[in-house]
C-alpha cells in the first residue's frame, strides 16, 4: 500500500499538470465548440477541490490542536488556519458558481447560434 501522503501529493501534481495543459490549450484558435463543456469540467473540478480543501483543513486544524505543544500555545494557530482554509473553500466555491454561470451563458449562446 502506498503512503497516503505521497498519493495526496501525486494527485496535487496531476492537478497542476492538468491546469498547465489547459493554460497551453486555451489561447489556440478553434476551441470555441469546447468552451461550455470545458467550463462544466472546471465547475465540477472546483467543487471537488472545495471539498478536498475542506478535508485538508480539518486535518491541518487537528494537527495544530493535537501537536506536541501545549494546547493553549497551538490554539491561535489552529483558529487562524481554520479561517484561512474556510476562506479558500469559499473562493473555490465562488469560482465554481462563476464557471457554472459562464457555462450556462455560453451553452445558451451556442444553442442559439446553432438554431439560426
Amino acid at each position: 500500500m502506498r503512503d497516503p501522503a505521497h498519493v495526496l501529493f501525486d494527485h496535487a501534481c496531476d492537478l497542476l499538470a492538468a491546469a498547465q495543459g489547459l493554460r497551453a490549450a486555451a489561447p489556440v484558435d478553434g476551441i470555441a465548440p469546447a468552451l461550455a463543456a470545458t467550463l462544466g469540467c472546471l465547475e465540477a473540478t472546483l467543487d471537488a477541490l472545495a471539498a478536498a480543501v475542506a478535508d485538508l483543513g480539518e486535518d491541518a486544524v487537528r494537527q495544530l490542536e493535537d501537536g506536541p505543544w501545549a494546547p493553549g500555545d497551538a490554539w491561535p494557530s489552529a483558529v487562524a488556519a481554520e479561517r484561512q482554509f474556510a476562506g479558500l473553500v469559499d473562493i473555490l466555491s465562488a469560482g465554481e458558481a462563476m464557471a457554472g454561470s459562464l457555462r450556462e451563458r455560453l451553452g445558451a449562446a451556442g444553442a442559439a447560434a446553432r438554431a439560426s
